[in-house]
């Protein structure tokens, strides 16, 4: 008899998440001994992107959904509350919680999208006027990890989270997010350097670090450096050219996944600087790819950004700014002096060493006994 895995995701919107969850879908649909589900919107963006084989199931709001039988469901852990008031499990049926955001199960709570827009250091706040909800969660992380039910994808996720919900534990098996590998060539000599790229939304904890990136960028001795902005969001409006003299901008706007090896090759971008799913996919097209952490308030002028080969525990990005060793001046010289594409090549096999995806897969079939 198949398990029936379960991707719970409903999404009207495109992001590095409705992409993770679009590509595990169509890995495990692949496999015969597993009978794959999405609950999506009758609009949804995951229904238009996943395998024909997998049964789409449509989400109707306050509607509740049964499985009988052994059932696997994935969700994020933002959700480790309010999934059981929407679908109900058998006994041998299982939850499988994803950390795929350091905020993950902060935001649930009451107030702290308000409050972190205002006010720093307010995770004493957040945890006052939720002191029951709080608790609840705090509960259910430890009973999810005692189960091997509660999973994180990198250390800043896991780190982020235990700190807010003061938890000590033994955790080190991340389950990374997953990249399916690219055969789309870029010749490296077709490349120009003084061309880079900012792949990411345009989103309240990703515009300050661009803005960082295009005041360094604005600094440096690169002569006629363009910057290319591939995204939109909501704090697209916080992007002035006029405040870059020395850069010439092109937005291009958001960008599907399956044009976007395409229009780097066309624009010849050297360079991409970003974070989370999105400098996994410059990475394995052997782009130099630098890291750079998201925040809700302007990075200090002594933040320093990494390669993403030099990250550890598999993080892509975190709320936490990790500094990297060398300075923003340093990387640019290192990548201008990097005649041989020594660090798009590093990028690279860090890539095909940790998220490609049919090996996240077997990871993650680890957690389904």
């Amino acid at each position: 008899m198949s398990t029936k895995i379960v991707f719970f995701y409903p999404s009207k919107t495109i992001g590095g998440a409705q992409l993770l969850f679009i590509r595990m879908a169509n890995e495990f649909a692949k496999c015969e001994k597993y009978c794959v589900k999405i609950i999506d919107f009758d609009d949804g963006y995951l229904r238009k992107h996943v395998s024909k084989d997998i049964e789409v199931i449509s989400y109707i709001i306050d509607k509740h959904y049964y499985f009988d039988k052994k059932t696997i469901v994935l969700v994020p852990l933002s959700m480790i509350e309010s999934i059981v008031k929407v679908i109900k499990l058998d006994n041998d049926g299982k939850f499988l919680f994803w950390g795929i955001h350091p905020e993950n199960t902060i935001d649930i709570l009451r107030g702290s999208h308000r409050l972190k827009k205002y006010f720093k250091n307010i995770d004493f706040m957040i945890k006052l006027i939720n002191f029951i909800q709080y608790k609840r969660i705090k509960d259910r992380l430890l009973d999810g990890l005692a189960n091997n039910t509660v999973i994180f994808m990198d250390k800043a996720n896991r780190d982020r989270t235990f700190e807010f919900y003061n938890i000590v534990y033994n955790y080190e098996t991340y389950l990374p997010i997953p990249i399916v590998e690219n055969n789309i060539q870029f010749d490296f000599h077709k490349r120009k350097k003084n061309k880079i790229a900012w792949i990411g939304r345009l989103s309240n904890d990703k515009i300050y670090s661009l803005l960082f990136i295009l005041k360094e960028l604005n600094h440096t001795d690169m002569k006629d450096l363009e910057v290319y902005i591939i995204g939109d969001g909501s704090h697209k409006h916080l992007l002035k050219e006029g405040d870059y003299p020395n850069i010439k901008l092109t937005i291009l706007g958001f960008i599907s996944n399956d044009y976007l090896s395409n229009v780097l090759i066309e624009n010849e971008i050297g360079m991409v600087v970003g974070m989370g799913t999105s400098i996994l996919e410059s990475s394995i097209m052997q782009l130099p790819s630098l890291l750079v952490d998201p925040s809700y308030v302007k990075l200090k002028e002594t933040y320093r950004p990494r390669w993403l080969f030099q990250t550890e525990g598999y993080t892509l990005g975190s709320f936490y700014p990790i500094h990297g060793e060398n300075s923003f001046k340093d990387l640019m010289q290192e990548y201008i002096s990097d005649n041989s594409n020594n660090l798009g090549l590093q990028c690279f096999n860090y890539v095909r060493n940790n998220h490609l995806l049919s090996e996240v897969v077997k990871k993650l079939e680890n957690y389904f006994e």
